[in-house]
């Protein structure tokens, strides 16, 4: 993590310091989590002012603290600048242009992100020590934080990078100025900023701007924007990797064995194959991993290391995770978050299963001006893919429910929701739960796992 002094601190943020020098080791936001020796950034935000909250980071060891202005009252070291907030990035990047012994890597994309930085997690921590976004800490105070959290002991950096609108990705690449860089997917997901699948492709894009000259952009060849991201990759070194399409990295899945045939080709990097064991279930999850290889492969690692990294990926917590519910029928918990595309891909997954698929279904966000016209299609969409029931929680979802038909009903609550589930589930049923991280469908999955 970084470990510098407030007066170099002071000099690479152009503030003003006020108190006796000291050493600094991590930086903090958050009292509650704060760690003595820490700098505190005290950010001003639309529900509380960080200002009120220096004297307790003093109380909890804080080393220092970065003001927007001085506190006299308070007997800590403090940085003065106009923006905290951006303060925080600036720094972040200082930090990270220090650390030319780390390899890092960056990813986006509309679904899967959680995922492939678990994946390259486990498969960089292989070879060497690895930093890796937390969480969803992936906006612009979540990056930064976590480039602060890199230390010169770490031999790799994976950085999940998200994005609303466009220029978000813009400002954590150029700070985070990464060696390879990915982006997943591009799907309808926050199309209340980028209006339509073609922005939110451009959006994602923007994070190869932050590639150096020896940067690797990495391409999913089966994406249709897969050309549009190789138009703005045309000074830099491609991989691509895919399941379909001809790929530097090419991936053949088998859902009944779930094993991963994984081909390396190419001029880019060393050729090879590996059969791999995928812990987790679905084709989505199987080109997720293709994604991870070919990051990993171009950040230096070999396909051994791959082969062992993937081997040990177990589910991340409200994705796609299996379970038994209380009333003996089989349930998966994907209620992390949604969008309309990882919807699709979680039903693919319990189709396979070869048992009758319900789907609890929650109401999903930022789809823009047409909400209701996309919560309507998915009704019907879901019905043909041969959903058999479904079960909606949300004012928006009540739309699906309808152009679903027969077999499908609106609730207002979650008891209600899973009482009706419970009545009428039989043990080889198999229920999707699924739902934005706003409609928090995890109440859903609570309510029908916990013993009574």
């Amino acid at each position: 993590m970084i470990d510098s002094k407030l007066s170099q601190i002071t000099r690479v943020l152009r503030g003003e310091w006020h108190g006796d020098d000291c050493h600094v080791k991590g930086a903090c936001i958050d009292t509650r989590a704060l760690q003595k020796g820490q700098l505190f950034f005290a950010l001003s935000g639309t529900q509380r002012d960080g200002h009120e909250f220096v004297a307790q980071a003093a109380e909890a060891g804080a080393s220092a603290a970065v003001v927007e202005r001085y506190l006299e009252d308070v007997d800590l070291p403090q940085c003065v600048v106009s923006d905290a907030r951006l303060a925080l990035g600036h720094l972040a990047a200082w930090w990270r242009a220090q650390l030319n012994e780390t390899r890092f890597v960056a990813l986006t994309g509309s679904n899967g992100k959680t995922t492939v930085k678990e994946m390259l997690k486990q498969i960089l921590s292989a070879v060497g020590s690895t930093c890796a976004t937390q969480g969803n800490f992936n906006n612009d105070l979540g990056l930064p934080l976590t480039l602060l959290r890199v230390g010169r002991e770490h031999q790799f950096a994976v950085l999940e990078m998200g994005a609303s609108q466009f220029g978000e990705i813009e400002y954590l690449t150029q700070v985070a100025k990464p060696d390879v860089a990915l982006v997943n997917n591009a799907g309808p997901a926050h199309l209340d900023g980028f209006k339509d699948i073609s922005g939110v492709a451009r959006g994602k894009g923007e994070i190869y701007n932050g590639l150096g000259e020896k940067g690797i952009a990495i391409i999913n060849a089966d994406d249709i924007h897969a050309d549009y991201w190789r138009s703005l990759c045309a000074d830099k070194t491609v991989v691509s990797f895919g399941l379909e399409n001809s790929a530097d990295v090419q991936g053949q899945w088998s859902s009944q064995t779930k094993t991963l045939n994984l081909q390396v080709g190419g001029d880019k990097l060393d050729s090879g194959s590996v059969l791999i064991k995928l812990p987790l279930s679905g084709r989505h999850n199987a080109r997720n991993a293709v994604a991870a290889a070919a990051v990993a492969l171009a950040a230096g690692v070999d396909l051994d290391a791959v082969e062992k990294g993937l081997s040990k990926v177990r589910p991340v917590a409200g994705r796609m995770v299996p379970m038994t519910a209380r009333g003996g029928f089989y349930l998966i918990d994907d209620t992390y978050n949604a969008n309309p595309a990882s919807l699709m891909a979680g039903i693919d997954v319990a189709l396979d299963m070869q048992r009758p698929v319900w789907l609890a279904l929650g109401d999903l966000a930022e789809l823009g001006d047409n909400s209701e016209t996309v919560h309507a299609q998915l009704g019907e969409q879901v019905q043909q893919r041969g959903v058999q029931r479904l079960f909606t929680l949300g004012e928006q979802s009540k739309n699906a429910a309808e152009r679903f038909g027969e077999g499908a009903a609106a609730f207002d609550s979650p008891e209600a929701l899973a009482q009706q589930i419970e009545t009428l589930a039989t043990r080889d049923v198999v229920l999707l739960v699924k739902g934005s991280r706003s409609s928090r469908m995890e109440r859903v999955v609570r309510l029908l796992s916990e013993e009574s």
